[in-house]
């Protein structure tokens, strides 16, 4: 068995710890620990994404669309970098091109409903709430599908 360059592995484990602090809302520490897993391994197109939502989080739309750029240029099939990448659309008011970001993740995957949702609130965002409320219910009816109904 090869093992992975020490590098890589210890990137791998501040990417971990990162998400991990992002899960608890401890967003202070989140930060620095995607910023060393770039730092340890700048090819990881994970860490990369994740450190770009961590700025689109931040406020910091030029620092994060950096990193999802160079994320995308890593691994352009990316659902999370895609779904990151639209976050920044959306907070730039980029209506268009969070649309075509969320619409590339459900071509990939029809019942993404992190997508769904998302699309539905860019629309809200839009003002087309007719679209809004068509992505909300959509999104709805994926959540409940598995869910037994009441006789």
């Amino acid at each position: 068995v090869i093992e992975p360059p020490d590098n890589v592995m210890k990137a791998a484990r501040r990417l971990n710890l990162g998400r991990m602090f992002m899960e608890r809302r401890l967003y202070d520490m989140a930060g620095p620990e995607f910023e060393k897993a770039v730092e340890l391994d700048p090819d990881n197109a994970e860490a990369h994404a994740e450190l770009g939502a961590f700025h689109v989080r931040a406020g910091e739309l030029e620092k994060a669309r950096a990193e999802l750029d160079r994320a995308i240029e890593l691994n352009p099939d990316s659902a999370r970098t895609r779904f990151a990448m639209a976050s920044l659309y959306r907070s730039a008011d980029e209506t268009e091109k969070a649309v075509t970001e969320l619409e590339g993740i459900l071509e990939a995957d029809p019942t993404d409903r992190r997508a769904i949702r998302e699309l539905g609130a860019v629309y809200e965002d839009a003002g087309d709430i007719d679209k809004a409320i068509e992505y909300y219910r959509k999104a709805l009816s994926l959540t409940f599908a598995d869910e037994p109904r009441p006789e």
